[in-house]
């Protein structure tokens, strides 16, 4: 019953994406699978879908800091932003993206904790005073790996001074082919954890609650001495 929900949602998704957006499904936008993230939350009242898992990995993080700082990188129409993280009691959180498409629709109804801004993190990361949590979630993927080093070189960086933590997800290849808009899929979680080693001490990497999702890989890293018990 759960897939056979899980595929008509994505269905759904899909004819949802080709009429509000007038992309091919092969050429949607980077923030498609937030679109059909945001269909399903709205038709599945248990919300149980494995996709929750990348909500709630991140706020195991979050709810550590009495007063969290967040800076999410490539939050697309702000689904996580406004369901997950800008409902963290005292909470504070920049979220960015650069698809200005996709932060038009972040912006509609948006909490008063939570700043939008258009950014290019290859370039020029929002630079937020003490930062307790760098989410990068799924769009990790969207990047080469020379990229991908040289954002993480940076997210290092932002964290230094707070102590904070970077928590997210990313995508395994697991012999598929039908991820074509990413510029880089993982081979497996020891890439995912020895790419993290390069910029932080204390790294996480592991599986969801789902055991049916396998091609999701979650992650987290710090170089605070305080925060590795944290990680598990």
């Amino acid at each position: 019953l759960y897939r056979l929900f899980s595929m008509i949602a994505f269905g759904e998704g899909v004819v949802y994406q080709l009429f509000q957006t007038k992309f091919p499904f092969t050429r949607g936008p980077l923030f498609y699978d937030h679109e059909i993230t945001i269909l399903c939350w709205a038709v599945n009242n248990v919300k149980t879908l494995s996709w929750l898992d990348r909500g709630y990995n991140n706020l195991n993080y979050v709810r550590y800091f009495e007063k969290p700082i967040i800076l999410e990188l490539g939050c697309g129409s702000g689904f996580y932003t406004k369901k997950f993280y800008a409902l963290v009691p005292n909470a504070k959180v920049y979220a960015c993206d650069i698809d200005k498409e996709a932060l038009k629709k972040a912006k509609y109804k948006k909490q008063q904790n939570v700043n939008f801004i258009y950014a290019d993190i290859t370039n020029n990361m929002p630079d937020i005073d003490g930062i307790t949590n760098v989410i990068w979630d799924a769009c990790i993927n969207f990047f080469t790996v020379e990229m991908q080093k040289k954002i993480l070189s940076c997210i290092a960086k932002r964290l230094e001074e707070s102590g904070g933590v970077l928590s997210g997800s990313g995508v395994l290849m697991n012999g598929q082919i039908m991820w074509k808009e990413y510029d880089h899929l993982f081979q497996n979680e020891r890439e995912v954890r020895e790419l993290l080693l390069k910029y932080f001490k204390y790294v996480r990497v592991y599986k969801g609650q789902k055991d049916d999702d396998e091609n999701t890989v979650f992650f987290a890293a710090t170089n605070s001495e305080k925060l590795k018990e944290v990680l598990g």
